[in-house]
């Protein structure tokens, strides 16, 4: 249950871009994001994403989901 919370509140946070239900959020987090990352189970190839919203603040957030690759130069 804790982790479908973290699941709609990442697809929540792409909702700012996107208008989702929370099965599309949940189905978008899978397919491009899942790989990667976790949401509560600790570090795979990119960080956990439990309380990503409080190690960054949101316009950085915006910025490294746009476009993460202008940030990293």
């Amino acid at each position: 249950m804790i982790i479908l919370k973290h699941i709609l509140a990442v697809g929540l946070f792409l909702s700012m871009f996107f208008t989702l239900s929370a099965q599309e959020a949940e189905q978008l987090f899978k397919t491009n994001c899942a790989s990667c990352h976790t949401i509560g189970k600790g570090k795979l190839v990119g960080p956990d994403l439990q309380n990503v919203h409080s190690r960054n603040d949101e316009q950085w957030l915006l910025k490294w989901v746009k476009s993460s690759q202008s940030l990293v130069k």
